[in-house]
């Protein structure tokens, strides 16, 4: 009897681990296609106002002031 506890106890875990594994996966997946999305809507944006930054060199701003 002690040997099916250890079993089930052993599966258990596993399960655990498994279910843990898909969901830190599925968040970060999500994450990461969140993130891709936001930086092409930026793009696009700017492209449709033409308000994109490019900076200078900081040379060329020191003997600017």
């Amino acid at each position: 009897m002690a040997v099916s506890e250890i079993i089930g106890a052993a599966v258990g875990i596993l399960l655990l681990v498994i279910v843990a594994y898909v969901i830190v996966g599925g968040t970060l997946t999500a994450g990461e296609t969140i993130a891709t999305a936001q930086k092409d809507l930026t793009l696009q944006n700017e492209a449709r106002l033409r308000t994109s930054i490019q900076p200078q060199s900081i040379r060329d701003q020191q003997h600017n002031v």
